[in-house]
């Protein structure tokens, strides 16, 4: 006697593969979403400056901005503002996520070791390119940006510059 028909069995069978499958289509949410306040240290380097500093970002989908507080080996205090829209992320298990995404940031600093306590001639910078955001379990972030910055008025420069860090997602 038999149990089921072959008809009946492929049916069964659709409805568990669709079932199984329907889970790859339920919303997802996005490492930016998950914990979209970052808190950390970066820095920058570029032919025409070194810095290093605190950062501060927040994600709203896959929008970004951020400010960051640095200072450079000449002593020179600088504040950068950025935007970021992110054009790929993905959670690829419980450990890792990932965020690839476009920047731009602009800024201005200014040399505090003159001397004579005044604060010297200030630059702005102004720049964009591509980064990647490596995040461990959801929380511990290892960001990595290149691209293009200029400098002016003073020291009037347009070079390659690289950007790290370490932070951390809540």
């Amino acid at each position: 006697m038999k149990l089921f028909s072959k008809k009946t069995l492929v049916l069964i069978a659709a409805v568990a593969l669709f079932m199984a499958g329907s889970s790859a289509f339920a919303e997802t949410v996005l490492p930016s979403d998950e914990n979209p306040k970052v808190l950390g240290f970066t820095y920058c380097l570029s032919p025409s400056f070194f810095s290093s500093g605190l950062t501060y970002q927040q994600w709203k989908g896959n929008f970004g901005f951020h400010v960051d507080l640095d200072m450079t080996f000449d002593s020179e205090f600088a504040i950068i503002a950025g935007i970021q829209k992110a054009f790929f992320q993905t959670k690829h298990n419980d450990v890792l996520s990932s965020i690839m995404f476009a920047w731009a940031d602009a800024g201005a600093y200014t040399d505090t070791n003159t001397g004579d306590g005044a604060i010297g001639a200030g630059n702005c910078m102004a720049g964009a390119g591509i980064g990647f955001e490596i995040i461990l379990f959801d929380h511990f972030s290892i960001p990595v940006k290149v691209g293009y910055t200029a400098v002016f008025p003073n020291d009037t420069t347009v070079s390659f510059s690289y950007s790290g860090g370490l932070m951390y997602r809540f």
